[in-house]
């Protein structure tokens, strides 16, 4: 990658708990991929793949969604319901197209 420092390359986990209000359920919101959109060298716009598990089993995720930005610090407690409420169930591997 141009201009790589050749360091570390994978994710830093970044992880964070928010209740439900609607049905008072604990989820974890992670981060899992980052990536970049945009236009060299005008404009370039930072994006993370965020999934959402339940509190009792962490490591699994339920739901994902994509949006803007590239930590959650900047990510007020509104924004992180409405990607919650936004976001799409996780599709198990191998399960595609079976009926």
């Amino acid at each position: 990658m141009e201009g790589s420092d050749g360091g570390d390359t994978r994710v830093k986990e970044q992880r964070r708990t928010f209740r439900d209000p609607a049905n008072g359920r604990e989820w974890v919101l992670a981060v899992t991929g980052r990536s970049a959109s945009g236009v060299l060298p005008l404009r370039i716009i930072p994006l993370m793949e965020v999934t959402f598990a339940l509190a009792e089993n962490p490591d699994v995720p339920v739901r994902r969604a994509l949006c803007q930005g590239g930590t959650l610090d900047g990510i007020a407690d509104d924004e992180v319901l409405g990607l919650f409420r936004s976001s799409r169930p996780c599709r198990t591997p191998g399960r595609r197209g079976r009926g």
